[in-house]
């Protein structure tokens, strides 16, 4: 999860908030994944990733 500071461009305005970005789910797994790294996966995704195993 992220921290991410937003700010009004508008000086008039000045206003500004922080919001948090974070990761929900894989789309696409990572060619070169990171143990340490635990995200879950898109259930569309596994749906896919499981018919492909089986066509192997």
């Amino acid at each position: 999860m992220r921290e991410i500071v937003f700010m009004c461009e508008d000086p008039e305005c000045a206003h500004s908030y922080v919001a948090q970005l974070e990761a929900v789910r894989t789309l696409s797994p990572s060619a070169k994944p990171d143990p340490a790294v635990l995200l879950p996966i898109s259930p569309h995704v596994r749906e896919r990733v499981m018919q492909q195993m089986q066509l192997v």
